[in-house]
């Protein structure tokens, strides 16, 4: 049954003499960028290639039609004898939208496509895997051809629906609800409301599409919903959902984004894994090692500092959106931990009592993530009845004192995953030197509170325990500090290795020594397992206090750090 597909989508190739058809500079390198995305593809191991669509830039009505599906098939041509093509909007028509700014397809679209790229909806099994794909600009058409393959779509479902079944769509369903208006990125909802009720009834694992040139992960039902990024360009309209200046040529250019999909189909699974093409125009070198994008488990837990759930209403704006908003996600934080390998990440209580967030814990948890949680005060009924609840998406619980050996009798959390505690630290307390003073707070023993912990550990009910571990102290020392703790109480231990410095105006945005540090960190504990790390960081925080570099940075591409835990 294990497999894998590729998936690559909006190339947007142009013909081999160029056309005139965008005013974008980037648009020129789509077919160099089609040409390395192809050479990373045709490098893994893969049993077949889908194309999502926009294959070429040129409408079918274009005189530059044809001569740039010739180039096409000549880019593509190192994955042909195992590629399979879904009719992009670009290659067939746009669908039926008053507002859409290129013509919509019809019966003369649809042949001229299917000349070149075969039939504009089909399906085949393979190694017992249903694949189906659709001809999305046909759905709310009116054409005869809607009916035709409503019809014969139906039956398919009908017929496979003991099996697995991955269903391939150039527009997405939807971008941010199901409930959302018709715009130029989604299904108009009679169309919408009829492919999600029969995918849902037949059982449909998973949904992918391209079109919108970023990533989106949705859930309906039990069905994942992937919407990937393209090789070409960025759409520049999406680079609202980023609360920073957009990279260059207004985001359409934000290298950081490009990317082709690998799809590992396990026994009962599925796991989507990007190759990043990052916009690079020379052929991929096959003496690079493949493997270098595809990451094994990480055991790090970042901190998910920032709102990783929140929908943005993006500006009305032609030539796509002239007359309403739209709403979007930023879900590279997702796909970035994908990328890493990461399973766990850091977010507070609060998380869980907020129904937009809750939503997003669950289609987040489908795909294999945990959420450590943790909350300043000691937990009350009402707490315990939310994480109890929600047990299934929690992999631990941390609270913060003040002082916590004061509490000590009180505790006896009687939870299904480990449950630690960890001291506020605060400069309030601290001693000051003449007229200095300072104001920061952080969360987790200091390293030099190891033995007044194990002084009384026993009055703590199978409670466990948070450090912390600033920048100027030794690593190793703190490793082998805490494995005495352990072999002397045997409870859960965390370590959270802060970004952050010492005083909160000053940055922290030396990266050299940040990723010696890190890496030296996930290195030890490899060898103290038993050491839950977080880092205390995952988004650059380039704003507010104690501002330092993360894994990402605020467009959602990897920094240096990021970069080096996994190429």
């Amino acid at each position: 049954m294990n497999f894998k597909f590729g998936i690559i989508t909006d190339t947007h190739i142009k013909p081999k003499k160029g056309d005139q058809s965008s005013p974008f500079k980037v648009n020129s390198l789509a077919n160099k960028r089609a040409k390395y995305a192809t050479s990373l593809l045709s490098s893994s191991e893969q049993d077949f290639t889908i194309h999502l669509g926009d294959v070429v830039h040129p409408l079918p009505t274009l005189p530059t039609y044809e001569s740039a599906c010739l180039e096409a098939k000549k880019i593509l041509k190192p994955l042909s004898s195992k590629m399979h093509f879904v009719p992009g909007n670009h290659d067939i028509g746009d669908k039926l939208h008053n507002a859409s700014p290129a013509g919509p397809l019809n019966k003369s679209t649809i042949k001229i496509y299917e000349d070149h790229f075969g039939p504009s909806w089909h399906i085949f099994v393979h190694k017992g895997v249903v694949m189906i794909s659709i001809n999305s600009s046909l759905v709310n058409s009116g054409l005869e051809e809607e009916e035709i393959q409503k019809n014969w779509l139906e039956k398919q479902l009908h017929k496979y629906k003991k099996k697995r079944i991955f269903l391939f769509s150039h527009y997405p369903l939807f971008i941010d609800s199901p409930e959302e208006p018709e715009h130029y990125d989604n299904y108009a909802k009679p169309g919408r409301k009829w492919l999600l009720n029969i995918c849902v009834k037949a059982g449909v694992e998973a949904i992918f599409s391209g079109h919108v040139h970023h990533f989106f992960y949705n859930r309906y039902k039990k069905i994942k919903m992937y919407t990937l990024p393209a090789t070409s360009f960025v759409r520049q309209d999406y680079a609202e959902i980023f609360p920073v200046e957009p990279a260059l040529e207004f985001g359409r250019n934000d290298i950081g984004k490009f990317s082709v999909a690998l799809v590992d189909v396990t026994e009962k699974n599925h796991k989507l894994l990007f190759l990043p093409t990052e916009g690079h125009t020379k052929k991929f070198k096959k003496t690079k090692n493949i493997s270098n994008f595809v990451t094994s488990q990480s055991l790090i837990t970042p901190h998910l500092r920032h709102d990783w759930a929140g929908s943005f209403d993006l500006p009305y704006n032609g030539p796509m959106e002239e007359f309403s908003r739209k709403r979007a996600r930023n879900d590279y934080p997702l796909m970035r931990l994908w990328q890493m390998g990461i399973q766990t990440v850091r977010t507070p209580l609060s998380d869980l009592l907020d129904k937009k967030f809750l939503k997003r814990m669950y289609d987040w948890n489908a795909t294999g993530i945990k959420f450590s949680i943790f909350k300043e005060g000691f937990p009350s009924k009402k707490d315990l009845s939310i994480l109890k609840k929600h047990k299934s998406l929690i992999s631990s619980f941390d609270f913060a004192l003040k002082n916590p050996e004061k509490f000590v009798t009180r505790v006896d959390l009687k939870l299904s995953f480990p449950v630690r505690v960890g001291k506020i630290v605060s400069s309030s307390s601290a001693v000051t030197k003449g007229s200095k003073f300072s104001h920061s707070v952080s969360y987790g023993f200091p390293l030099n509170d190891i033995k007044k912990v194990q002084s009384y550990w026993k009055r703590f009910s199978r409670l466990g325990y948070v450090f912390q571990i600033n920048a100027s102290e030794n690593l190793e020392s703190a490793f082998k500090n805490l494995q005495q703790l352990k072999k002397k109480t045997n409870r859960p231990i965390s370590l959270i290795i802060r970004f952050a410095g010492p005083s909160p105006a000053v940055a922290s945005f030396d990266n050299k020594k940040l990723i010696t540090r890190m890496k030296r960190a996930i290195f030890l504990q490899k060898k103290y397992s038993f050491i839950d790390l977080q880092l205390d960081t995952f988004v650059s925080v380039d704003r507010g206090y104690h501002p330092r570099t993360g894994l990402i940075d605020r467009l959602s591409n990897f920094t240096n750090i990021g970069k080096s835990l996994i190429f």
